[in-house]
């Protein structure tokens, strides 16, 4: 399963890289406020859960048995502002801005709902078999949807993430994205 993020991430990342190319479109970001952002702290070292290249990561652990699982969103160290707007499940839709090197914490409630996986024939690498998915419901945390927006003097990029962890899969302590979608796309800030 960690596979399923290491593959999630690279997807994210061709995306980003991919969507600079072709027309560019403008939009406006509606914000609903804005809110100081906390600083990174590192007591253990989390895992990477989805890496989205130039805006910054998504990290934790999900351990079994806990009532909360801390997913946090780092920006990078060398990155720009980002404008982070977010829900979880149907909760409140909030938004801050958070700072190069800075971090916020979603805390995500293990198996508070369940998420459809679809039965799926999939082609593997040359050399391994078919495989086939069985269709089945995970139990997951809430749905957690991210917009997430970085505006710099050449472009605005701009990723819709939606993502479910749960633990099905994985080792001990290891989230596993179940259920989730990036889009990415990339807008010139200068008229052609």
């Amino acid at each position: 399963m960690r596979r399923l993020a290491v593959a999630a991430s690279a997807i994210a990342v061709s995306m980003l890289m991919l969507s600079g190319c072709g027309g560019g479109h403008q939009e406006r970001a509606h914000r609903s406020g804005t809110v100081a952002s906390t600083s990174v702290t590192h007591s253990a070292q989390p895992d990477d859960v989805l890496s989205l290249s130039g805006l910054g990561n998504f990290e934790g652990r999900c351990p079994r048995g806990a009532r909360s699982w801390p997913l946090r969103f780092v920006v990078g160290v060398a990155g720009a502002t980002d404008t982070v707007s977010y829900r979880v499940g149907a909760g409140a839709r909030r938004t801050v801005n958070i700072n190069p090197g800075n971090a916020i914490t979603f805390n995500l409630i293990p198996d508070a709902t369940k998420t459809h996986e679809p039965a799926d024939r999939f082609v593997p690498p040359l050399g391994q078999g078919r495989g086939l998915a069985m269709a089945m419901a995970v139990p997951t945390t809430a749905p957690l949807q991210v917009i997430i927006y970085q505006g710099t003097e050449p472009q605005t990029l701009r990723a819709n993430v939606r993502l479910a962890l749960t633990t099905i899969g994985g080792e001990s302590g290891q989230c596993v994205l179940v259920g989730s979608t990036v889009n990415a796309y990339t807008y010139p800030n200068s008229s052609p």
